[in-house]
């Protein structure tokens, strides 16, 4: 079968000689302002200049594309893909890449491609040459025990090595116990990588680590004072010690498996309710000063606790296949209720540590529909209690300080890399307003309106589901 991660071009306007976006409102996301009437010019993938439109000068020969009426804001970042999806099954790379540059997604990090970790590197590189026009994309390595299984390593520690070589971007905890856990952060600050990931395992017959006894670990604030880099999923911050155990699950079916999992991810996430708001205070404060981000993925819950939100979802006319499809939501009527419950304490605990100055990333983790849910995250920030410009900074500012590629990304300033969306509307007043887009800009290309939509309607992505060999 050949790599889904090919090298065929997704065509886009090259931006040469240069391009201008006159008179557009830039937004300025570091302090949350508009800054009207201006003027940018873009020579190939970098912003050679801004400033006001009555004094900043048109290069001969320039494309210049009418930015009246218009909000210019950095491009955004998903900081939870799967362009190989670990559960086995992948889209179309080429075709998720479509999705994400028609939403003004061009930046991603990708979060575990488990056993691709080098041909994601490769990919990479082809990007940032400008080979494949695609998101940029930052790689994690996976520390997994499947992953040391896979690459035939000696333990976790000796994987952390393995993948360092391979150049990942940074090393993600998956499905590890607290010692294991605690094993590959202390060897990820060893080869100087960042480190994060899940502060949690799921153990049981059918379960992710079958060979662990059936219940749920929680063990964020231990993994906070060893050094974690990030949290990812605000659900890992539960404040709990180990969830009581349960029956054996050697008894799941195929057919019950799913109903059960999902009775047992409610059950331990409803031990948000016994603890104390000064256990929750404890984390966010020692994970603020420790300088630990957190990507809450409030929309992978929230499809459970308001299914309603998301079917009809806009992504189902163009993926091919439903939300309810794709996450199995709607079968039992009483989870949607107790998740509604402890959604809106996870919330409080999202507001707080954002309110204290915490880096709050924007993640989906795919959800609702690949390529399409980054509105509905930023949305339930604000839901949550963020302001739109905290939300926008979620998505923007934020991740490229995580990334470490401040210098390049995430705000719209002389020198840095011309990756761009133009809206119709103000982001500020509305953070709905992302999905209102007019054109993007990706790396030294333009994708206007038309394009987009062409990009969109190319390929349906049920259709382009293959099974990894």
């Amino acid at each position: 079968m050949p790599s889904v991660l090919g090298t065929q071009l997704l065509r886009g306007q090259a931006s040469s000689p240069a391009v201008v976006i006159s008179d557009v409102t830039v937004i300025d996301v570091e302090r949350g302002t508009r800054v009207p009437r201006q003027t940018v010019v873009l020579d190939g993938n970098r912003i050679l200049e801004l400033g006001d439109a009555r004094s900043v000068r048109t290069p001969a020969g320039a494309r210049v594309i009418d930015g009246r009426g218009g909000f210019l804001i950095p491009g955004l970042v998903d900081t939870h893909v799967h362009t190989v999806w670990s559960a086995g099954a992948t889209p179309d790379t080429l075709a998720l890449f479509r999705r994400l540059l028609a939403n003004g997604v061009t930046s991603i990090r990708e979060a575990s491609g488990s056993g691709r970790e080098a041909e994601l590197v490769a990919l990479r590189g082809r990007i940032e040459r400008g080979e494949t026009v695609a998101p940029r994309v930052y790689v994690s390595g996976t520390a997994s025990v499947k992953n040391v299984q896979r690459y035939g390593a000696s333990d976790l520690r000796d994987l952390v090595r393995r993948l360092a070589a391979m150049h990942v971007d940074g090393i993600k905890v998956l499905h590890l116990t607290r010692d294991e856990t605690l094993a590959a952060i202390d060897e990820a600050h060893r080869v100087k990588l960042p480190v994060y990931g899940h502060t949690h395992v799921v153990g049981g017959a059918g379960m992710q680590r079958p060979d662990l006894p059936f219940g749920f670990t929680g063990y964020a604030m231990a993994a906070v004072r060893a050094g974690l880099t990030g949290m990812m999923h605000a659900t890992s911050a539960t404040p709990t010690p180990d969830w009581p155990q349960q029956p054996p699950a050697a008894s799941l079916t195929p057919e019950t498996k799913a109903a059960q999992f999902d009775e047992s991810w409610t059950r331990w996430l409803e031990m948000w309710l016994t603890r104390s708001q000064r256990d929750e205070q404890a984390l966010i404060d020692t994970m603020i000063v420790r300088g630990t981000w957190l990507e809450p993925t409030l929309i992978t819950d929230d499809v459970f606790a308001h299914p309603e939100r998301y079917s009809p979802h806009e992504g189902e006319k163009q993926a091919g296949m439903t939300v309810r499809e794709v996450w199995g939501i709607g079968g039992d009527t009483t989870i949607a209720p107790r998740r509604k419950v402890v959604m809106a304490r996870i919330e409080g605990f999202v507001r707080r540590f954002n309110a204290q100055g915490g880096l709050v990333l924007a993640g989906t983790d795919m959800a609702p529909l690949p390529g399409f849910g980054l509105i509905d995250e930023l949305a339930l920030l604000v839901e949550a209690g963020l302001t739109p410009a905290d939300a926008l900074r979620a998505a923007t500012l934020h991740p490229a300080r995580s990334f470490g590629w401040s210098e390049r990304i995430g705000a719209v300033n002389r020198g840095k890399l011309a990756d761009l969306v133009l809206l119709d509307a103000d982001p500020l007043t509305d953070i709905r307003a992302i999905g209102k887009i007019r054109a993007v800009f990706a790396n030294g290309r333009v994708f206007s309106r038309a394009a987009l939509d062409s990009m969109l309607a190319t390929r349906r992505l049920k259709s382009e589901v293959v099974r990894l060999q």
